[in-house]
This record gives C-alpha cells, structure tokens and sequence, in this order.
C-alpha cells in the first residue's frame, strides 16, 4: 500500500513475495557478451561497446524525459524494449565499475536470467531484474573484498535501471527485492529509510493476491499519466494524497497487532482503492471486480501502478477477513482472475558462487 503516493515523497508499505529472480554469470571462450532471457524468448551476442552505446542513448531519452515530463514525452524512453531494462542494468553496472575502481572490464561472459514473477503486473519485476543483474555483474567483475547484499552500487545501478523504465521511481521496489520481509518506507530528508514490519499470524489468511491480467500501460506511463493529473489538480491532488497516507499508515500499525481490527483495516483498504479509482488507475472492469469484495465484507485494491485502459490492472491484493471467509467463495466472487501464491514477507537478494559462475 502507498503505490503512486510513494512517488511524491508519502509512506508506503511493501513486501517482497517469494518468487525469485535469478541472475547467472558464466565465462565463454568465443565472443564478448551473450544474454539469455528464456522467459522472454530473447538471445543476443553483442558487444561492450554496443551495451555502453544502448545505454548512453537510454538515459539522454530520460533527461529529456525529465526536464519535460509531460505524459507524452515517456514512450521516447523506450521502455518497451523486451530486454531493455536487462541493458541498461549492465551498462550501469559497467559504469559504477569504471567510477568506483578506475577500470571498465569487458570480459567474454554469458548473463541468463530466469525469473518466476509475472511481467507487468505489479509484482516489481523489473526491479528484480535490475537488482539480480546488477548484483551478478558487480560481484563477478569487482576488485578486491566480496560484493555485500548492502553494498550501495547494487542500489545505485537498480535506481538508474528502474528510471529508465519508469522514469521517476519512488525507490520502493528495488529497496523490497533487496532487503526482503515486510517494509515500512519513507522518505527523510531525501533519502529512502525502510524499517522492518513483523507479520502478525492473522496475516496469512487475512490477505489474498489474484492476477488480473497484465496492464495495457507501462508503469512509467501510468506514472507520468497521474503526473499529468497532479500538475492539473494539485489542490484535489494533495487531498488524495493526505487520504492514502492516512490509510497506509492504519496498515502499517495493524501488522504491530496479534489480534486485527478488522473494520478499521477493511475502511482503510476500500479508501485507498477509491483514491487510485479517482486517479484514473483502475479500470472498470478491475473496479466492478472490487465492489463485488466490498459486498462480500471484504476490501480489494490493485497493488502497483494500475492500468489507464482495458480490462486489467495487475495484481489484486485482497483484505479478506474471518466473516467474509465464512459466508463466500472469493474466487468465485473474482471469477477469471487467478489466484496467486505471492507468499508475501519472501527473503531479499542473495549472492552465490560456484566454480563455472
């Protein structure tokens, strides 16, 4: 909870899921670079030189982005690339390297990247993919002591990847895939401080994640959109964003609770949804879905950006409490959408080394 607020500098709460995303770097004899993304039905040899090339063109379209920022300047970031935020992760990392130690290696090496999450639908999966690569490129090619989960490179390269996809991320996602668990967020004095939440027992059953299908927006699309609304609504703007502060925050000190007030948090969750229904991130069908919960005793809202058109809007997370459970079938109540065993609270980035990797 906090998605789009997140962004103005609000609180959030967030937590990893239990899929992974895994980022593998092995030596070739022949070549300079080859990427395997078998998820995305991708394969490329190409060379250093082209990576630092694709790169460099990626973040002048993000300055551009940013000094005009008009929902209509994002598609000239590109971010639709199938293997761009791969990329751009590795000619960060290249680059970190050649500030941090003075030197720009450009080793014959194959990146595959496997990854369980869904694309597109709210699950953070770009920000999976620019922290495992980055952290499989720094850690294979960094001089000196072992690279560290808390080394501030992998941040670094994870928020220049995730800008060149959403152009102004709040930092949210990639700080989730890296320390893992539940995360209370907020930003103090302009940096991003995360604090780590308990998960109360009532929490397993109590919240429920469905998939309703993949967004017909980009994040940054959706992002800039809702940017657009803020430059012109500012007043209304800022009401919202009190509003979905407020209800953030009474989540937030539930999972401090053995026993859940669930009227308070089934109000918090169907205010927040009607703040991102009055942002124009949820579309119709995604919304008749959600008062269908609502009559039920329960509460829903989409968890990530959301989507401006179509028919779906990403993951769903649902507050389902003990009266609802007793007196209706939810996934008859959501019909098409898929359940999701998101396991919510999964563990961060892991580093790993063998012989041939």
């Amino acid at each position: 909870m906090g998605e789009h607020a997140a962004v103005y500098g609000r609180p959030a709460l967030v937590a990893a899921v239990g899929l992974r995303t895994r980022a593998r770097i092995s030596p070739v004899e022949t070549g300079e670079l080859e990427l395997d993304l078998p998820d995305l039905g991708y394969r490329e040899e190409c060379t250093w030189e082209e990576i630092s090339a694709y790169g460099d063109r990626r973040r002048e379209s993000w300055r551009s982005y940013r000094e005009r920022p008009a929902g209509g300047d994002f598609a000239g970031l590109g971010s639709r690339d199938e293997a761009g935020v791969v990329k751009v992760a590795l000619a960060e990392a290249m680059r970190s390297l050649e500030q941090t130690e003075g030197t720009s290696p450009s080793p014959a090496l194959r990146l595959s990247v496997r990854s369980e999450l869904p694309v597109g639908s709210g699950f953070g999966s770009s920000a999976s993919v620019a922290v495992a690569v980055a952290a499989a490129i720094l850690g294979s090619l960094s001089a000196g002591t072992e690279l560290s989960v808390g080394d501030e490179r992998i941040v670094d390269v994870a928020l220049e990847a995730e800008k060149r996809q959403h152009g102004r991320p709040s930092g949210v996602d990639h700080t989730a895939v890296i320390r893992g668990g539940f995360l209370a967020v907020a930003r103090e004095d302009g940096s991003l401080r995360a604090t780590d939440l308990a998960r109360p027992g009532w929490f397993r059953q109590g919240i429920r994640v469905y998939d309703t299908g993949a967004p017909a927006e980009t994040t940054g699309e959706v992002v800039a959109a809702v940017r657009d609304l803020r430059d012109r609504e500012p007043s209304r703007f800022a009401d919202r964003l009190d509003a979905m502060e407020r209800s953030t925050r009474t989540l937030m000190e539930a999972l401090g609770r053995e026993t859940p007030d669930w009227p308070t948090l089934v109000n918090a969750v169907r205010r927040f949804e009607l703040c991102l229904e009055e942002l124009g991130v949820v579309p119709a069908p995604v919304a008749q879905a959600v008062r269908r919960v609502e009559a039920a005793g329960g509460a829903a809202k989409i968890s990530g950006a959301g989507s401006l058109s179509a028919a779906a809007a990403g993951s769903l997370l649902v507050l389902w409490p003990p009266k609802a459970r007793a007196g209706a079938d939810l996934d008859a109540i959501l019909g098409a959408y898929r359940p999701f065993d998101a396991r919510l609270g999964g563990q961060g980035l892991e580093l790993t080394r063998d012989d041939n990797a």
